[in-house]
């Protein structure tokens, strides 16, 4: 009966680790998909981040572009300035259309692509 007894014990303490192994086992994977899956997340938002930079980095420069263009035609002939503002206008659209500042992009030709594919 006492070693009936102790094989029970046995048993009921192997059962016990073994399903502590599992749990152990389980907690140890999900935290590697949780991982997995902050690891992802901080990738998409630092790829993000980088465009964002990128972007207004290439927006800034267009402007500084834009604002010597402005400084230089003011001197070209006075018949030509009209064309000239007309462009200074377009060009800063340009860049605002990049910046990931500027809330409420201005309108573009371009934003009308889509319609020329008829699938």
């Amino acid at each position: 009966m006492a070693g009936l007894l102790r094989t029970a014990v046995a048993l009921r303490r192997q059962e016990e680790d073994r399903k502590k192994r599992e749990a152990e086992e389980q907690k140890r994977v999900q935290e590697r998909a949780q991982l997995q899956k902050d690891i992802q997340e901080e990738k998409r938002k630092l790829e993000q981040f980088n465009k964002w930079v990128d972007l207004w980095e290439r927006a800034e420069r267009l402007r500084r572009f834009i604002s010597a263009y402005a400084e230089k035609s003011h001197s070209w002939p006075a018949e030509k300035q009209p064309h000239h503002e007309a462009w200074i206008e377009w060009a800063t659209k340009q860049a605002d259309r990049l910046d990931p500042f500027v809330s409420e992009k201005p309108a573009s030709v371009l934003d009308r692509k889509g319609e020329l594919n008829p699938w």
